[in-house]
């Protein structure tokens, strides 16, 4: 219940923002948590359309083929991700 209130909430933010890329990732990190990896994987596609090299983007994907036990994929986007930002240097 939880995490569907907070997904209305960024539907509410969404209205006010439409290309805010960070609604997005949340909605990515949501739906992950939710276990609805397919449209979390769908959300994560779209934050990249807004926002290329984004680091929170590339671990977002990482954490969702790690999910799906796709181990070498997972590695190529967190280490896109540390690339970008090196402070993410511990997620790998």
């Amino acid at each position: 219940m939880l995490y569907q209130n907070s997904l209305n909430d960024l539907s509410l933010a969404k209205d006010l923002d439409k290309n805010n890329m960070d609604i997005v990732v949340e909605e990515c990190e949501i739906y992950t948590i939710l276990k609805e990896y397919d449209i979390a994987f769908n959300k994560c596609k779209k934050a990249n359309s807004y926002a290329k090299n984004n680091a929170v983007v590339y671990y977002a994907y990482g954490l969702n083929f790690f999910i799906k036990d796709d181990f070498k994929s997972a590695i190529t986007y967190f280490q896109k991700s540390i690339k970008v930002e090196e402070s993410l240097i511990g997620v790998y």
